[in-house]
């Protein structure tokens, strides 16, 4: 696996998570009272937002 592949699995996640309930998520658990993800300690891989960081992260730095 090289970082080409990890790309495009993140992508397939965060848009996964998009299009589908976290209900069913492969990735979802639930904890006490509500819902968490296993793939991401701070939010939804749908609130990651990799397309416009991918898009975006060469203009930094010409």
């Amino acid at each position: 696996m090289n970082r080409e592949d990890v790309v495009q699995a993140a992508l397939t996640v965060e848009r996964w998570c998009e299009e589908q309930s976290c209900g069913n998520c492969p990735f979802g658990f639930y904890k006490a009272w509500r819902l968490g993800c296993a793939v991401s300690m701070k939010g939804d891989p749908k609130t990651w937002n990799l397309e416009e960081f991918l898009r975006t992260r060469g203009l930094k730095h010409d």
